[in-house]
């Protein structure tokens, strides 16, 4: 049975901008490159996002500060309270303080790791291991989530060929039969087997 047809990755992976949009300010890698499974391709201009990110991290260490105040202000109060220094009313109005600030301390660190993942968003990194196939970025290019895709890799660098059969030749194929290939230009065959029917 002779079957033509065309060559292509069997896992191909379109790979593009996830978080926020921006201009590629970088481009690790070619057409043809094998990459590892986290391995940088592209990197999107991050300046806008790195000062929000230090400014949530100085909102936090903020945050953090007036809870240990308000902590040692409940402390103090309690520990006063049997004698009567201050009322039930003062005593139960620091604590509160004290559980509101540990709440917007969580609140501020909820908020940094959100922008620490915006911001790891900016570098665009191969989701497997495999071959790239097309590479369309371009430095200068600005990149946004649902636009076309950046890269192609081939998830394992597997390759494989998909035709189109004669019906009176399906018959006389199964799965797991061998198969040679050749391609235009190559003397020599490649050897494989039928995946799919």
């Amino acid at each position: 049975v002779t079957v033509t047809g065309t060559i292509t990755a069997r896992y191909d992976i379109p790979i593009g901008a996830e978080g926020d949009p921006g201009r590629i300010t970088a481009i690790y890698v070619e057409a043809g490159d094998k990459v590892k499974r986290g391995q940088l391709l592209a990197k999107l201009d991050p300046s806008i996002l790195k000062p929000q990110l230090n400014n949530m991290a100085a909102a936090l260490e903020a945050a953090r500060a007036q809870a240990a105040l308000s902590l040692a202000e409940y402390r103090r109060a309690e520990s006063v309270r049997t004698s009567g220094a201050l009322s039930a009313e003062d005593v139960e109005r620091r604590h509160a303080a004290s559980v509101t600030d540990d709440a917007r301390v969580n609140v501020a660190a909820a908020q940094l790791a959100e922008m620490q993942a915006r911001l790891d968003r900016s570098e665009i990194r191969a989701p497997a291991d495999g071959t790239v196939l097309t590479r369309t970025a371009e430095l200068g290019q600005t990149a946004s989530p649902g636009g076309e895709p950046l890269f192609r890799i081939a998830r394992g660098g597997e390759i494989e060929m998909r035709g189109q059969v004669a019906e009176q030749d399906l018959a006389g194929l199964k799965l797991g039969q061998a198969a040679s290939i050749y391609l235009t230009g190559i003397a020599r065959p490649f050897e494989g087997q039928v995946r799919l029917l």
